[in-house]
């Protein structure tokens, strides 16, 4: 007899089993050796790890570190709702992700900003650094937006927003036990997804060499980056090249300027 108990276990099973298959895609396309996007997101994010664990110390106020700390723990949240079916659940965390990320671009792209940052309270970086003022002044500091203002109406239409069109399921109901339904699109996307994930931990360790102000920190981010870049210009290149692949809404949106 099926309890409610058994239920639950089953949905355990299915995120398991779909993790497993969402890493089977990446496998799909990542490369080898040096080329491994997995190995270099897996190095970032260790590296991250440690940065904002005793990076800056913990006995005073440190934005800088609290900032890094915010976008690390989002890239932590996303990836395995994303790996385990759950694209429009992760989305709704992209947004927030994507203005953490761009805070984190202009406060590397200006001095001043960085400094402003440092020493406002927490009430006027709120006000200061809001999400449409940072992407203002991105682009008045003529540097690119990662998430403009038209990506970030796309995510808050698809994820945010209750009558939301892309909320599909990656397989069945639990009970019914008929496998997995996964259309192309649902997969694309959570591949997509992943990508992003990478960007955005290849921006946070950027930005935690510039603020560490350190020539040798710089340095090991720089390399990090360089090999990051380098194994996600094949991941994407290869992923280009799968005739199955179909351009999504929210891509499309991420790639264009205003």
């Amino acid at each position: 007899m099926t309890t409610g108990r058994d239920f639950l276990e089953a949905i355990g099973a299915q995120n398991n089993a779909f993790e497993r298959m969402f890493f089977e895609w990446i496998e799909s396309y990542n490369g080898e050796g040096d080329l491994d996007i997995l190995e270099a997101f897996g190095e970032m994010m260790l590296a991250l790890d440690r940065f904002i664990d005793c990076g800056w110390g913990c006995d005073d106020d440190h934005p800088e570190e609290h900032l890094l700390a915010i976008c690390v723990t989002r890239i932590r949240a996303i990836l395995p709702l994303t790996a385990c079916g759950y694209p429009s659940e992760a989305g709704a965390l992209f947004r927030p992700l994507g203005e953490t990320v761009n805070l984190m671009a202009l406060l590397m792209a200006s001095r001043d900003e960085l400094e402003a940052y440092r020493l406002g309270d927490r009430r006027q970086r709120r006000k200061r650094f809001s999400a449409e003022n940072v992407r203002g002044m991105l682009k008045r500091e003529r540097f690119p937006v990662p998430l403009n203002a038209r990506a970030y109406g796309t995510v808050s239409d698809f994820y945010l927003h209750p009558n939301a069109l892309d909320h599909i399921f990656a397989h069945r109901t639990s009970h019914e036990g008929e496998g997995f339904v996964i259309p192309y699109f649902h997969r694309d996307l959570c591949v997509i997804f992943f990508i992003n994930l990478v960007s955005a931990a290849a921006t946070a360790l950027l930005f935690w060499a510039c603020a560490r102000e350190d020539d040798s920190d710089f340095r090991l981010a720089h390399a990090f980056n360089e090999r990051t870049n380098k194994a996600l210009r094949a991941f994407t290149a290869k992923m280009a090249q799968d005739p199955t692949v179909e351009r999504v809404p929210i891509v499309e949106a991420a790639q264009q300027s205003e």
